[in-house]
């Protein structure tokens, strides 16, 4: 027997996740900003909670941890488009960015941590979880500090999850 199973859209991951971390980001004073392309806020997303919820947490705890407030508002961005068929999640912070010689090799490695008192599992599972729907992520530094998580799934594998759940 299948019980009804409820399709969480892309607007409702992210306002979940948004809703399980604003607290700590308010604590830390860190404006978050959401842009979803209209096109997208019904896409089924679910497989994408854990990615999004790990991001904005990352970026939080990396900004939580610097010393020297930047000249303008802490601030992490989520932007979603659609580009080429494909869903694309953009999550940037104005924080400390990475260590450049942590971006080379494989940063999603299980186990490979920037944290003092980190898992190294949220890229790796990031990653995985990315990888199970036909998509790609990527981290990068930002150009004036900061970092960047890019997040790009085809849209029709989205579709496809729900249709074999």
């Amino acid at each position: 027997m299948k019980l009804h199973r409820r399709v969480e859209t892309l607007d409702e991951i992210i306002a979940m996740a948004v809703r399980l971390l604003s607290a700590a980001a308010a604590a830390q004073q860190i404006n978050l900003r959401i842009d979803i392309a209209e096109e997208l806020a019904d896409v089924p997303a679910e497989p994408l909670y854990p990615v999004v919820t790990n991001a904005l947490r990352n970026s939080i705890e990396a900004i939580a941890e610097c010393e020297d407030a930047p000249d303008e508002q802490w601030l992490i961005d989520l932007d979603a488009r659609i580009v080429d068929e494909h869903v694309v999640l953009t999550i940037r912070d104005n924080g400390p960015g990475f260590d450049p010689s942590l971006l080379q090799g494989d940063q999603f490695r299980y186990g490979e941590t920037t944290k003092p008192h980190g898992n190294g599992i949220g890229l790796s599972l990031a990653r995985d979880i990315t990888q199970a729907v036909g998509g790609t992520v990527q981290l990068n530094n930002r150009d004036g500090g900061g970092a960047q998580l890019v997040v790009r799934v085809p849209a029709q594998a989205l579709h496809d999850s729900v249709a074999d759940a």
